[in-house]
């Protein structure tokens, strides 16, 4: 008697289910053997389906649980910052900016909170408002040009 295509699913996914550990190591030893054929075939598929995967990957990061996942991510992969440490971070600073102290709570929409860090030691110096960390790297985080922009502003007020 011919099976139906669920009966059929539900037969594979047990099949999978109780030979995992083989199959994987089937596909491992597959991919081992086959690099070069498999990345000539991975070029070739980006290349015919970049819009494609353009838009699904736009439509992934746009799903607020993803946006929150994908800034997690990047915060650990750049400044080495897990979660709780980050949450650890805004409560040390009180939720503010370390340098003018505006509530990140009041930050208007396309603000963010960013990670400031030294540029040469990529050591995390604290969190600050969107304003005040492109303020930092337009004096190119210059403790001089800072000094003279005070003084300037002291002089001319």
């Amino acid at each position: 008697m011919p099976q139906t295509k669920e009966q059929l699913a539900i037969k594979k996914k047990a099949y999978n289910e109780i030979n995992k550990k083989q199959i994987a190591a089937q596909r491992k030893e597959y991919r081992e053997k086959n690099k070069e054929k498999i990345a000539v075939y991975m070029k070739g598929y980006r290349k015919v389906k970049k819009v494609l995967i353009a838009d699904i990957n736009q439509i992934w990061r746009t799903k607020p649980k993803n946006k929150q996942a994908l800034k997690e991510y990047n915060r650990m992969a750049r400044y080495g910052i897990t979660p709780d440490s980050f949450k650890r971070m805004l409560k040390e600073q009180n939720n503010k900016c370390k340098i003018c102290s505006v509530e990140f709570d009041e930050l208007i929409p396309n603000q963010k909170i960013n990670v400031d860090h030294c540029h040469t030691t990529n050591k995390v110096r604290g969190l600050l408002c969107s304003l005040c960390n492109r303020g930092l790297g337009q004096f190119k985080d210059s403790t001089e040009r800072l000094t003279n922009a005070i003084n300037y502003l002291e002089e001319n007020t």
